[in-house]
């Protein structure tokens, strides 16, 4: 491997996939949220694009990052989940594409036909949930023959001269017609060509309704400044897109030029570069779409700050909570050791004074309820002092 095969893999990958597993939980849990104030179909739309996204990550992580770190799951595991885990990712990748498509769809009937939502009433939501799952099952039947392009087979692995298992093709995978018209040409136009242009006129469309819109900004509702807000942030998000999947597209053009017009075993070096460099930024963009979130919708980072600052007070709560416990030494609690005697009255350090064990119970949980209300109010002013 090159140098920069090795920083993709070893830095960059998991790095992004880490941020990518934790920024598409949160969006997944902003975006349940009433506060954001976003249609109920549009919110289950995007928090769709967020799972999809999220099952690419992780099926990625299991096939390209985890083997990079440790040889046990590159020899035991590897060759068995790869026939599963590879499509997985397409199917995941294919569904990622198609809800990026219905989001500029959304977004166009918001800002340019709106009064199309007004007849839709409650079938909207129907609309949106026949809409994602309608692409989960275009996304499982396109990329259905992924299933049989690989399997697991016993090889012998000439350095230990053992028996191991490794990932071979299929006959499937290995015909040049299957390679040709629907790895290569299929997924150029169903995969590239077909949704970037739908995108791309439909945010072309939605950027000058929102432009003449801007213009009469003063006299806009709230409703309406609003998804102008949430069009700009859905558009920033396709140019993203369109960004990290340019060079996909050339590597997949070099592909089938050199299928049909000349043959080579061994691609350049600057076609292996464009290639690595192209997995990553397809995981970079599905990890992206919180980043964009937070920085254009400023509905969207106050609840996300919200909800961190809750989770950091809970476990702060808890620290500190650990730590008063803590401070009761042993020794503190010899000194005053109670001591019961067979009629379960309680002497304490020889004085025949009777405490009803009852009493001591209470005393103790109240000073314990005390401290806890404490804590609990010390905790809402530190979060009444963040600016949400």
């Amino acid at each position: 491997e090159s140098m920069f095969d090795s920083i993709i893999d070893l830095f960059f990958m998991p790095v992004t996939i880490a941020i990518g597993v934790l920024g598409n939980s949160l969006s997944i849990v902003v975006l349940r949220n009433k506060e954001i104030q976003l249609r109920d179909s549009f919110a289950r739309i995007l928090i769709a694009l967020a799972v999809f996204d999220l099952t690419l990550i992780l099926s990625s992580a299991c096939i390209f990052t985890i083997p990079c770190f440790s040889d046990t799951y590159a020899k035991l595991l590897y060759p068995h989940i790869v026939p599963f885990f590879l499509p997985a990712a397409q199917i995941a990748m294919t569904a990622s594409v198609y809800t990026t498509v219905i989001t500029c769809f959304d977004r166009y009937i918001a800002i340019c036909r709106p009064a199309l939502l007004g007849c839709c009433g409650r079938s909207e939501q129907k609309t949106s949930w026949c809409l994602i799952c309608g692409t989960a099952i275009f996304s499982i039947v396109y990329n259905f023959t992924r299933f049989f392009e690989f399997r697991p087979e016993l090889t012998i692995d000439p350095s230990t001269n053992l028996t191991v298992f490794s990932v071979e093709q299929t006959a499937l995978r290995k015909d040049p017609l299957y390679i040709q018209w629907y790895i290569l040409i299929a997924n150029f136009v169903f995969m590239g060509v077909f949704p970037s242009i739908i995108m791309i006129v439909f945010n072309l469309l939605v950027v000058r309704a929102v432009n003449e819109a801007n213009k009469k900004r003063a006299r806009m509702t709230k409703r309406q400044q609003r998804n102008i807000t949430v069009t700009s942030m859905l558009v920033s998000v396709v140019v993203f897109f369109l960004i990290c999947h340019s060079v996909k597209f050339i590597v997949t053009l070099y592909e089938i030029w050199e299928s049909v017009i000349s043959p080579e075993e061994n691609w350049p070096p600057w076609v292996q570069f464009l290639t690595k460099l192209s997995h990553w930024l397809l995981i970079l963009n599905s990890s992206s779409n919180i980043a964009i979130y937070v920085h254009k919708d400023p509905k969207f980072k106050a609840v996300f700050k919200n909800i961190l600052f809750t989770y950091f007070n809970k476990i702060k709560t808890c620290c500190v909570s650990l730590r008063i416990l803590q401070k009761k030494t042993p020794s503190e609690d010899n000194n005053s050791m109670i001591e019961f005697d067979n009629n379960k009255n309680i002497k304490n350090d020889g004085q025949h004074d009777l405490i009803e064990p009852n009493y001591v119970h209470v005393e103790v949980v109240q000073e314990d309820k005390r401290s806890c209300e404490e804590l609990c109010n010390q905790s809402q002013k530190e979060m009444k002092s963040f600016d949400v």
